[in-house]
């Protein structure tokens, strides 16, 4: 889904979109410590925060159209 060429032209269009990606195979690391601060259930998952949202949004399940939706919700003010 991330390699998809809609996704990858709107991160790189976009300077102000930042990706992380999270190794959570260690129980005691930041990103575990985080997904469990948001009550993530599982992997995976796709957090997206922005302005336009008060708290991060949670993805465990999406489509490329769902994925941009979300991104465009979060960047707007």
């Amino acid at each position: 889904m991330l390699s998809s060429s809609r996704i990858k032209d709107l991160i790189e269009s976009d300077k102000s979109l930042v990706t992380f990606k999270a190794d959570t195979s260690v129980a005691s690391s930041v990103a575990a410590a985080y997904l469990k601060e948001l009550g993530a259930k599982g992997i995976p998952l796709i957090v997206i925060d922005g302005p336009g949202i008060s708290e991060p949004l949670l993805a465990d399940f999406y489509t490329v159209d769902s994925l941009i939706e979300l991104i465009d919700k979060a960047r707007s003010k």
